[in-house]
């Protein structure tokens, strides 16, 4: 009897899957998330031809349980087939590039995207990948018996003449908007991941639901005119008592009025520091929705902390917790752990609003580990908040102005940038398009001068101070205030400068430590118990926080008087936000003062660095008695900064090898045509509608941070001990349990994590799939501790 061809068998080989089955699934599950982006029948043709390969007589003996030597490749006649039948023909252009697209999604949705040319050698890796020699001998013969016992071969055909119609009216669509053949090309790369995170996210769920036997999840629609209705009547309760609230309202309805006549598009919600720009821009982003039928909200912040705040803040403005995503952290290190637990978790759809950082963004549209790429479709037809956008990193801004600019134009994103100091990325020399009008709010000039409260008093005359004298300097500005904020640029620094003040406080002077080596949980409790002394203010108790810059923007706090470490202008305008929120009394001041070199060491942080240059060079030339926080100041300060050699190249992104971008790699690739002239000693055979860069190169060194980092799980408090204690002794932690643990995780450096590993400080937990932290290590005020306060006891 004749073996009917499957996909898929459980482990005790009582359920198979028929290929046929899971082919139409992710063919049609595929086709629904290209749809957003005017491309279904290429998302369901790949979907169709993803596992061709499985069709081969040795792949099914595998499957149905026959022993194998080595693994066994099933990827790549999809891959083969596709391009041979459609893609060769250069007459036909549209066919040629659809079936490219497809190409490299087949034959890289089990690993990474293929580069086109090596960038070192000029070699055609995706070419290498779709003639496998594993793959080869087994070709001819799953070509016939997919298409005969599968899918037909005229469906296939007709789904590529459709798909073809398809890509040539997506690249007029996109060439009429994009001349820069940068631009372009990039923009060419990022919708062929669309598809390649459609496929994989559709292949997954497939099998996921197959092998936990349960129905594939159907997408429902939100009901934004219910939930605008809910976000209205929530801030319609909130009380107004102070002038500063009714211009907050003003805000507000401007922000309403926006969303309500919204179209796809980038926009500025450009607002002063305290102008209630967190549930101004949710009330934008839920009217935008319901008028451009969204798919959902994204909430993108540059800091955890703001995360959890507004995450709050959302939740109770919705009136539902479980309508709110929170996605910040992904502790999981076994990458088959991560795809099914991520499959059921953090692949952004479900829910209405997703809280996430910015580096969770970054990673979906330029990452290497495919679960990033998976997250892309879910950010189609959606509406993007970017919060705090000065806090971009410099060397991604091009990436992301291009990303953005495709995202408005070709996938129906309605986008808003919202800071108090709004850096001008249209400027730029691969510029950010704003829509006409670009402003939320139009009269933001009129609102600075309202919402003025501070003052930035520089102090220039001092070679630099150290923690020590930063110390003398905080307590005596606190004998004429109740409540003192210091924010310095590094964690080092903070840290030295609250061990000097700890024993010159007595118990009148609560005193309190921030930096990102304190777990998220850990900050949003210290905030919790800064905010209940302020407000009211405690009659008995004065207060000193000292911070690095994760408590400027965002976090709802407000200090009588803040001094602020030497930095860039944007940093320093933020760090006033904490100062004086309210409006409560008269302009109160914002020391600004340089700290010593020696000891702030900024030497690695050269962004830090310039930053903090570009603010002095500018208070050396500006007139005495400037408002520093204008605008106009702010402009001022980006002129001069953007326009410095150095910055100029770090926004190329440079990998650091032979002046090699990730901007060059991911559209022209100029590095691997250059090879492949070389190695060859011809030109490669380009065409305008072919892609030819270096997804894997580009995608491999890609990083959202400036230094790759490790999540490790802390035992903060009775919470986090029993959450280490459940890891250690779990095999299969729950998706509820990683949910969790993203509260309770903390992002270390190489070097960090090295020297607490060697101080046998890390353990695994799961089977290798997360790292936990010894209790030791861990300073109930001070957060991660990178010396052990005692000999090592393991937790259990």
């Amino acid at each position: 009897m004749k073996r009917p061809l499957i996909a898929h068998q459980t482990p005790d080989r009582t359920r198979t899957q028929l290929l046929e089955t899971h082919s139409r699934n992710v063919g049609e599950r595929c086709g629904a998330a290209c749809q957003q982006i005017g491309m279904e029948h290429l998302g369901r043709l790949t979907g169709l031809l993803h596992d061709l390969g499985k069709a081969a007589h040795e792949v099914q003996d595998y499957l149905y349980g026959a022993p194998i030597v080595g693994k066994l490749n099933h990827s790549s006649a999809g891959m083969r087939w596709v391009w041979e039948a459609f893609g060769k023909n250069e007459t036909r252009k549209s066919y040629r590039l659809a079936a490219q697209f497809a190409a490299i999604a087949i034959g890289c949705h089990h690993g990474t995207r293929c580069d086109i040319f090596d960038p070192e050698n000029g070699s055609e890796p995706w070419l290498e990948r779709m003639y496998s020699e594993k793959a080869d001998p087994f070709y001819a013969q799953s070509c016939e018996t997919f298409f005969t016992e599968c899918i037909p071969q005229e469906e296939i055909e007709h789904e590529m003449a459709l798909a073809a119609k398809e890509m040539a009216s997506f690249w007029k669509q996109l060439s009429n908007n994009n001349s820069n053949s940068v631009s372009f090309r990039m923009m060419l790369g990022l919708v062929q991941r669309y598809l390649f995170g459609a496929l994989v996210d559709a292949d997954w769920t497939d099998t996921a639901h197959f092998e936990e036997n349960t129905p594939l999840p159907s997408a429902e629609a939100t009901d934004w005119p219910a939930l605008a209705n809910t976000v209205e009547h929530f801030l319609a309760d909130l009380k107004q008592t102070r002038t500063i609230d009714f211009l907050r309202q003003e805000i507000s309805d401007q922000c309403r009025s926006a969303g309500q006549n919204a179209a796809p598009g980038i926009y500025r919600l450009y607002v002063p520091t305290g102008g209630g720009k967190t549930y101004s821009g949710l009330r934008f982003c839920i009217h935008a929705a319901e008028h451009t039928h969204a798919s959902r909200i994204f909430y993108f912040a540059p800091y955890r902390s703001i995360i959890g705040q507004n995450t709050r803040h959302f939740r109770k403005a919705l009136g539902n917790s479980a309508l709110v995503l929170e996605h910040h952290a992904d502790a999981i290190q076994d990458e088959t752990l991560q795809e099914s637990i991520l499959a059921q978790t953090q692949n952004w759809q479900g829910v209405p609003l997703v809280a996430t950082t910015m580096v969770q963004f970054l990673n979906t549209l330029f990452a290497a580990p495919r679960r990033n790429a998976r997250r892309m479709p879910s950010l189609a037809n959606a509406v993007l908040l970017f919060d705090e956008i000065q806090s971009l990193p410099l060397q991604h801004t091009y990436l992301f102005n291009i990303a953005l600019n495709l995202l408005s134009q070709a996938m129906g994103c309605t986008i808003v940038l919202c800071t108090a100091t709004q850096p001008p990325l249209e400027q730029l020399a691969y510029p950010l398009l704003f829509s006409t009008p670009k402003d939320i709010v139009p009269d933001y000039a009129k609102r600075f001068e309202q919402f003025k409260r501070t003052e930035i008093v520089p102090i220039l005359d001092h070679s630099g101070f150290s923690a020590e004298s930063l110390a003398d300097f905080a307590l005596d500005k606190l004998q004429t205030n109740d409540s003192l904020l210091v924010i310095l640029n590094t964690r080092r620094m903070v840290e030295a400068v609250f061990d000097h003040l700890k024993p010159l406080l007595g118990s009148d002077v609560q005193l309190f430590c921030l930096t990102t080596h304190l777990c998220p949980q850990h900050r949003m409790d210290v905030i919790d118990a800064i905010k209940a002394h302020l407000d009211p203010p405690h009659p008995a108790q004065k207060l000193i926080c000292v911070s690095t810059q994760l408590i400027e923007a965002g976090v709802d706090l407000s200090f009588d008087c803040v001094i602020r470490g030497m930095a860039g202008l944007p940093s320093v305008a933020q760090a006033a936000g904490r100062c004086n929120r309210h409006g409560k009394t008269s302009c109160r001041p914002v020391y600004l003062l340089p700290c010593a070199q020696n000891e702030e060491h900024l030497d690695s942080l050269p962004d830090l660095d310039e930053g903090r240059r570009s603010t002095e060079r500018l208070l050396s030339s500006l007139p005495a008695h400037t408002d520093l926080l204008s605008p106009a100041s702010i402009q001022a300060y980006y002129d001069a900064y953007y326009s410095e050699g150095r910055q100029k190249n770090q926004m190329l992104a440079p990998t650091g090898q032979d002046g090699q971008t990730l901007l060059d790699l991911l559209s022209d690739n100029k590095s691997g045509v250059k090879a492949y002239r070389e190695t060859h000693r011809s030109a490669p055979p380009l065409s305008p509608v072919m892609l030819f860069q270096a997804f894997d190169t580009a995608e491999s060194q890609f990083h959202a941070l400036e230094s790759d980092t490790i999540s490790v799980i802390v035992p903060y408090q009775e919470q986090g001990q029993k959450l280490v204690s459940l890891f250690l002794s779990t095999e299969h932690p729950s998706p509820e349990l990683f949910r969790e643990a993203q509260h309770y995780t903390v992002e270390l450096n190489s070097s960090e994590f090295r020297r607490l590993d060697q101080a046998h400080a890390i353990l695994p937990g799961a089977k290798g799939a997360v790292y936990l932290l010894q209790s030791n290590c861990y300073d109930s005020i001070k957060g991660i501790q990178t010396e052990p306060s005692a000999p090592e006891v393991l937790i259990f």
